[in-house]
């Protein structure tokens, strides 16, 4: 910004009363729009310079990523799955929840992370009984790794392996359940 232009609304600033206390942005450029950010979340996600898919169009060819319109988990879907991933040690702890979260989303799940708290406990497969979900649970990793839309992502953006592992099989489960259900209809 020309020093001059920055000069006179400064003088304006002073003149209507307003204090500044910390950085006055005069000038906001966005590149990466952040939604979903939960109560008291900052909503900064740092990708060391590589730039991520937020979102992906349903016509994304890549197997662990796509979405299709039709493609929605259901709560029983998603709580089934998480209960044969998690009876077959694919879970490496209870902050796996934040894997379960995750890939929720990639298969249509809108919800917040409150909104999902408040589900889980109703599943029918009673995972949350045989590993607590909290907040914790959940937002740790959330908060630590860069998970995308595309699973294939994830070893590249630092996710551990365990995890990436638990992602993979929680899709593939998924798509198991999805084929049972359109062949049952």
């Amino acid at each position: 910004m020309e020093q001059e232009k920055l000069q006179k609304t400064l003088e304006a600033l002073a003149k209507s009363g307003i204090t500044v206390n910390g950085d006055l942005v005069l000038e906001k450029k966005v590149e990466y729009e952040v939604s979903n950010v939960e109560d008291g979340g900052i909503g900064i996600q740092i990708n060391n310079g590589k730039e991520s898919s937020s979102t992906l169009s349903d016509n994304n060819d890549t197997d662990s990523g796509k979405r299709h319109k039709n493609r929605v988990a259901t709560k029983e879907m998603m709580s089934r799955a998480a209960k044969i991933t998690l009876g077959g040690g694919y879970w490496k702890a209870q902050r796996s929840w934040s894997v379960i979260y995750e890939v929720y989303g990639i298969w249509g799940y809108q919800g917040r992370v409150t909104d999902f708290l408040e589900e889980v406990p109703k599943w029918p497969d009673g995972v949350d009984k045989i590993m607590a979900c909290n907040r914790d649970a959940v937002e740790k990793l959330r908060n630590k790794y860069n998970f995308t839309k595309n699973i294939d992502e994830w070893r590249g953006n630092g996710v551990p392996e365990p995890y990436c592992i638990l992602g993979e099989q929680l899709n593939a489960e998924l798509e198991k359940l999805l084929m049972e259900s359109e062949i049952a209809q």
